[in-house]
């Protein structure tokens, strides 16, 4: 015995679907120094100017590089950094950022010198408007100029930008 079905009638939403927004990817970010010291002398040898372009991952790491300009007792160097940076707090306005950096330096005076260097920094970071944050970073770096055979290593006290996530 066949038995008809009554047709169904097709359901109604009654709520708005949610679609969670893109995870950010890439931040781009600008710091300048306005101090760093040369250890153990603690004498103040210049500044320097830094972006980063980073690649978020899945996790709290992010990579990607950096570029710097500076000056060191009064001669110019410009380095071109790969970069690792750990955050401790994800998706918060307050964060702690942990980076480690590593590449290639050329320094430039009379004649142009070749280098190595490399940092760690750590300082916090907070989110002013939406995908932008201020931050602050203090470090230590070493370089090594391996055309003279110079090796130092500097304390950098104050790192200050910001940084923009898309």
């Amino acid at each position: 015995v066949l038995t008809p079905i009554a047709p169904q009638t097709p359901q109604i939403p009654t709520n708005r679907v949610q679609i969670d927004p893109e995870p950010l990817s890439w931040t781009i970010g600008a710091a300048i120094s306005f101090a760093n010291f040369d250890l153990p002398s603690l004498n103040n040898t210049g500044f320097s100017f830094q972006v980063d372009v980073l690649k978020h991952t899945d996790t709290l790491f992010s990579f990607g590089g950096a570029l710097e300009y500076g000056q060191v007792d009064g001669n110019s160097y410009l380095s071109t950094l790969a970069k690792g940076q750990w955050t401790f707090r994800e998706d918060k306005a307050f964060n702690i950022p942990v980076s480690v950096s590593l590449g290639p330096t050329f320094l430039f005076e009379t004649n142009t010198e070749f280098g190595l260097t490399a940092k760690a920094s750590a300082g916090f970071s907070y989110e002013i408007v939406k995908d932008l944050r201020f931050f602050y970073q203090a470090g230590i770096q070493a370089r090594w100029m391996i055309t003279k055979n110079d090796f130092t290593v500097s304390l950098e006290p104050m790192h200050i930008g910001f940084s923009y996530s898309f």
